[in-house]
């Protein structure tokens, strides 16, 4: 009579929890990366919401920046944003982005609200500008 060789229901459960535990993790850390990614592009995209804003009710908006995150005010309103902890604001030749009333960046104290945000993300790099007088603004991811 020959024996027939086979796994165990307990080892097949053990090989699969251990597998399923391996992606896991590295699933954990690929959605960390891409909030990190979408983070950067609604910092864009409330800039642009800023800018649409001002043109529309004909008043002042304006959004500081720094390296932990940022604050929108339109209104009465405000809306704060922490970054991820994969967010690094490389650099940047803004701190206060101010929009007119007519949407086109300000220029206010001697310093102009147009300019080039740049940011990395793990190893990956964007940019933000906001056009001068338009205040078009831009998302661009560098490639390298």
């Amino acid at each position: 009579m020959k024996k027939n060789e086979a796994f165990t229901l307990i080892e097949l459960v053990i090989c699969i929890g251990i597998i399923l535990l391996l992606l896991s993790i590295g699933g954990i850390n690929f959605k960390i990366r891409v909030q990190a990614r979408e983070q950067v592009k609604e910092l864009a995209l409330d800039l642009k919401f800023l800018k649409n804003y001002s043109q529309i009710n004909n008043i002042r908006t304006s959004m500081d920046l720094s390296d932990e995150g940022y604050s929108i005010n339109f209104g009465e309103k405000t809306k704060t944003v922490k970054f991820n902890s994969l967010v690094k604001l490389e650099s940047t030749n803004l701190d206060k982005i101010t929009f007119s009333n007519k949407g086109k960046p300000s220029y206010l104290e001697e310093k102009s609200s147009a300019g080039t945000i740049n940011f990395s993300v793990v190893n990956k790099k964007y940019k933000i500008t906001i056009q001068p007088v338009t205040g078009k603004v831009n998302f661009i991811e560098i490639k390298e």
